[in-house]
């Protein structure tokens, strides 16, 4: 018999999320119970789960901050290598269909977390706030392009609120079986988007 392979503290629980994530997506926010998380990690008790997370919730907003932080890492290098303001909302619509592709579980159970997790007076944990600080980017981003004459006037805050229900409506796209190429996909939202802000398309996004 193989020895038992010991996980480091970090390694156990990024098994728990994983797991999680799994459970959520496949089963809905409401299965997700220690005990079934343990299940499917091959834990032998849910004790283990208690050990890095006190309850539930704990568990459901580490959950969240692990999928942002895949999707940060994803998206977050290809923007960095672009030289201008455009062609970095480009890259960031782009590499963002694709992360909800590749990660339709992380993208649902996401969406279930932050449909279902509730604070002591009721209120969502995660609410519209949450997009704050990427909506801000998108629109410094947006300013940066019509300084530097790449797109026309407009209301940067209002293009970024539409970017990102846009993208909303791209991860569920992307989550539903026999989707659209997620590398078209995001070709037409770029074109929408350029056809939006002023730029020409074949610039922005060639076929």
């Amino acid at each position: 018999m193989a020895p038992r392979v010991r996980l480091t503290a970090e390694a156990r629980r990024a098994q728990i999320l994983h797991s999680a994530i799994e459970v959520i997506a496949e089963e809905g926010y409401g299965a997700a119970t220690f005990a079934r998380i343990a299940r499917h990690a091959g834990l032998s008790s849910s004790g283990l789960i208690s050990y890095h997370f006190a309850e539930k919730a704990d568990l459901m907003r580490a959950v969240v901050t692990a999928v942002f932080g895949m999707a940060y890492d994803a998206i977050r290098p290809r923007m960095d290598a672009q030289h201008s303001p455009s062609a970095v909302l480009r890259e960031f619509i782009l590499a963002s269909v694709e992360f909800y592709a590749a990660h339709p579980h992380a993208t649902a159970a996401l969406t279930a977390v932050r449909g279902n997790l509730r604070r002591p007076d009721g209120r969502p944990e995660f609410g519209p706030e949450i997009h704050e600080p990427e909506l801000a980017e998108l629109a410094g981003y947006l300013h940066d392009a019509q300084r530097a004459g790449e797109m026309v006037a407009f209301d940067t805050r209002v293009v970024a609120v539409s970017l990102r229900a846009a993208l909303d409506g791209a991860a569920l796209e992307m989550s539903r079986p026999g989707h659209p190429d997620p590398a078209h996909y995001g070709r037409e939202l770029v074109r929408l988007f350029a056809a939006a802000t002023g730029r020409q398309t074949e610039e922005t996004c060639p076929p």
